[in-house]
């Protein structure tokens, strides 16, 4: 199982860093690099996910210019998660 085994490495590589480090995990420049190569390798197939309200004109640029064609969009407020109808 080459997919599980990928998925268990990077499980352990963010707890790894996550341990280390007490910021932000992925900076801009980390998530441009990923989503540059996804493009170039795996273009239309791939889903970008995890994006919120937070993202930044560089990400939004860079969507827009990739072969991604499916977006995960997170709507609601990370400054305030309750839920009010």
């Amino acid at each position: 199982m080459v997919f599980l085994s990928q998925l268990c490495l990077m499980v352990d590589n963010v707890m790894h860093v996550s341990e280390v480090l007490r910021s932000r995990i992925l900076t801009i420049e980390a998530r441009l690099a990923g989503l540059s190569h996804a493009s170039e390798q795996f273009g239309s197939r791939t889903m970008y996910n995890a994006t919120n309200m937070m993202i930044e004109k560089p990400e939004i640029d860079a969507l827009s210019e990739s072969q991604i064609e499916g977006v995960v969009i997170l709507g609601f407020n990370m400054q305030d998660p309750s839920v009010k109808a």
